[in-house]
């Protein structure tokens, strides 16, 4: 994937998810059943803080094509 576009994305998740700003993700292909594209998995980690203060460990996935079109991004803690 091209580093513009993944810029682009990371720009859209540091914007939503302010914990994982400056992270860079570790990316993989991703083959849908529906199309032959080949779309791309970016994951973010990061470690966020709770209202009492207490870590919480943070997993962003973001699902994108080729052109850096955003399919799906989710979260997990």
């Amino acid at each position: 994937m091209d580093k513009n576009l993944v810029e682009k994305i990371s720009q859209k998740v540091y914007a939503k998810f302010p914990e994982v700003k400056g992270k860079k993700p570790t990316i993989k292909t991703s083959k849908t059943v529906s199309s032959d594209q080949g779309n791309f998995v970016l994951t973010y980690n990061a470690v966020a803080k709770d209202i009492r203060g207490r870590e919480i460990p943070r997993h962003i996935r973001v699902v994108a094509t080729a052109q850096g079109k955003i399919i799906k991004m989710s979260t997990s803690r």
